[in-house]
């Protein structure tokens, strides 16, 4: 248990994250006729950061690769999904880069061939979501994009 003063002497905090979730009590005894403390009890909701993705892939001329990942932000706040595509190889125009929902609607389009790009999407559906790394436009140079995909929320 972690107890913080909070608000000088008149008013104490403490957090208690033994039990998965963090709460937090303060009592204050104010001014008020009355001798027993007001206690309030918050709910203080944990953050999370978790990194999904962090792989180099190879693509070769006139192909395309997708990667699934099912994605869910039910129950949990602020769900966001972010990361960036990056081509690692030299000399390269990269790839086309977008994702593609569940119910195959588009969240992200480069709409041409980029060698870096960094995204952030707050999907509303569980399922699975389809990252591409198109390279179908060149005809004769293999492309090594890295993908980078975190989501984060709080719960």
């Amino acid at each position: 248990m972690v107890c913080t003063l909070i608000f000088s002497i008149f008013m104490s905090g403490c957090i208690d994250g033994g039990n998965g979730s963090d709460t937090y009590s303060s009592s204050s005894t104010g001014s008020s006729s009355s001798s027993t403390p007001q206690v309030e009890t918050v709910y203080v909701p944990k953050h999370y950061n978790n990194a999904l993705v962090n792989q180099v892939y190879s693509v070769s001329a006139g192909d395309n690769k997708y990667l699934s990942v099912y994605l869910n932000p039910d129950g949990k706040s602020n769900y966001q999904v972010y990361g960036s595509m990056t081509e690692t190889a030299d000399d390269t125009s990269g790839v086309q880069f977008y994702i593609v929902g569940p119910d195959g609607s588009t969240y992200v389009n480069t709409g041409e061939k980029v060698r870096s790009y960094s995204f952030n999407i707050r999907p509303m559906t569980a399922g699975n979501y389809y990252f591409y790394l198109d390279n179908s436009n060149t005809l004769m140079t293999n492309k090594l994009p890295k993908l980078v995909i975190y989501e984060e929320y709080d719960q």
